[in-house]
């Protein structure tokens, strides 16, 4: 569809400096079928639904007591004043072979959390080519 209607359509211009009227009425079109799925509204509901609501569940059920809030800012203090000695040993060397996107590769690394507990961590790896300043 890319190559065959909406690049076409695109480049489809009178000439240098106007645009094509194709794609404008495409556009037009589009916004008219769509934009109800991209509404305000919509969008506001979703973030209630998705993130607020289950920010207050958590927030009833974990900080209902000052004591709970006074040990949950403790723990907060302790892993940002600890984050400094987190220590990462890369133990796999990654080769030159070229990876498409979402093909795995296994690596090994040594994690060292100093006074963070594990359950509290998570371990991601990203792995990209470094490219010079030029």
């Amino acid at each position: 569809m890319l190559e065959s209607k909406i690049i076409p359509t695109y480049y489809n211009k009178e000439n240098i400096n106007s645009y094509s009227l194709d794609w404008i009425k495409y556009m037009k079109n589009s916004i008219a079928t769509n934009a109800g799925m991209y509404s305000t509204a919509r969008m506001l509901i979703d973030y209630l639904r998705k993130i607020y609501m289950p920010l207050i569940e958590i927030n009833d059920s974990k900080f209902n007591s000052l004591e709970k809030v006074f040990d949950f800012l403790k723990w907060k203090k302790m892993c940002y004043e600890e984050w400094k000695n987190i220590k990462i040993y890369q133990d796999t060397q990654v080769g030159q072979e070229t990876l498409d996107a979402g093909e795995n590769i296994k690596v090994s690394i040594r994690v060292d959390l100093g006074r963070i507990a594990v359950e509290n961590a998570k371990v991601e790896v990203y792995i990209a080519e470094l490219i010079e300043d030029r």
